[in-house]
Parts: C-alpha cells; sequence; structure tokens
C-alpha cells in the first residue's frame, strides 16, 4: 500500500479494542492511493503545526501497524494547503475534503503501517 488510510470513528475506546488491524474493515475508512504519513507531516511542518500526536491508540507492534489520532488542527491545515501535487495526490486530497465534510476533522485517526 503506497498511500494511507484515514479513520473516522467517534468512539476511540472501538479503534483501542480492536483484535487485529484487519478489524478496521468495520469501521468507516478513506483509503489514499498517493499520499501518506510523510505527505501530511511535510505540509504541517511548514505550518508549525502537528499531523498526530501522542501514543497510537492501537499498536500492532508484530503486524507492524499503529492507529494515531490526527491533530485536527493539522487536518485543517492539510486541508486548507495547496501544494505542488500531481493529479493522483489531488485526487487524494480532495477525497480527504469530502470525507472530513461528510464525518467532521475531530475523530479522524490514521492508520500508519511500518
Amino acid at each position: 500500500m503506497i498511500g494511507s488510510t484515514l479513520i473516522h470513528e467517534p468512539d476511540e475506546s472501538r479503534l483501542r479494542s480492536l483484535a487485529t488491524i484487519d478489524d478496521i474493515a468495520d469501521l468507516c475508512t478513506l483509503e489514499l492511493s498517493a499520499l501518506g504519513t510523510i505527505d501530511f507531516q511535510m505540509i504541517v511542518d511548514a505550518a508549525n503545526a502537528e499531523w498526530v500526536g501522542g501514543e497510537p491508540v492501537f499498536l500492532d507492534e508484530e503486524g507492524g501497524a499503529a492507529i494515531f489520532k490526527v491533530n485536527p488542527a493539522g487536518l485543517r491545515v492539510v486541508l486548507s494547503a495547496i501544494p505542488n501535487l500531481g493529479s493522483v495526490q489531488s485526487a487524494d486530497l480532495q477525497s480527504i475534503r469530502d470525507f472530513v465534510a461528510q464525518h467532521g476533522s475531530n475523530s479522524i485517526y490514521e492508520l500508519a503501517t511500518f
């Protein structure tokens, strides 16, 4: 997977109680094709903001996956940015805008794989 996965979940305890990362299939997710954590971090760094904060709400070290809460202020920076992106990245950014317009910015998480 090249792109990131964003998750909308108002009840953080559902994420904390996941047995495996495969359980996110039951959640409201947005699969991105090209944009990932590094892209988001570069955008928010320019604005002295943070993309994610704190410890992961879910961590599977053996499986190489973690879920972090996205900082709403950092998300707003990303959504308002006009970075020089290619068409696939621009499409991802529009998908994020649509996802946040539908679900709000306070309950968004990012699945990170390593």
